[in-house]
C-alpha cells in the first residue's frame, strides 16, 4: 500500500479515538515528503534513520522514532506492510 494512503488513515484511526494529531500529522508529512510515494515495504531503512536524524538531538531522534514506530506498528498489524525499517 502507497505511504500516503496509510499515513491518512493513521491519522484518522488516532482522531477518531480522540486525540488531535497535529504535530504528528506534520512530521509524518515530513516523512512522507523524504520517502516521496513509495510502497510501504519499500521503505529503505538507510533513509528512514537519515530521517529520524542521529543521536545528537535526542529528543528529536526519540518523538520521531516513537511516533515512526507507532505509524509502522499500526501499518503491520492491519496487513498494509510486511516489515519495519526502524531498527529494534
Amino acid at each position: 500500500m502507497k505511504l500516503r494512503k496509510v499515513i491518512d488513515s493513521y491519522i484518522a484511526y488516532k482522531r477518531s479515538l480522540g486525540m488531535r494529531m497535529r504535530s504528528e500529522e506534520r512530521v509524518l508529512g515530513f516523512f512522507y515528503k523524504a520517502m516521496d510515494d513509495i510502497e510501504l515495504d519499500r521503505a529503505d531503512p538507510q533513509a528512514a534513520l537519515a530521517f529520524i536524524g542521529d543521536a545528537t538531538r535526542p529528543g528529536r531522534w526519540r518523538t520521531y522514532y516513537k511516533l515512526l514506530s507507532s505509524f509502522y506498528r499500526y501499518a503491520l498489524e492491519r496487513g498494509y506492510a510486511h516489515r519495519s525499517p526502524l531498527p529494534q
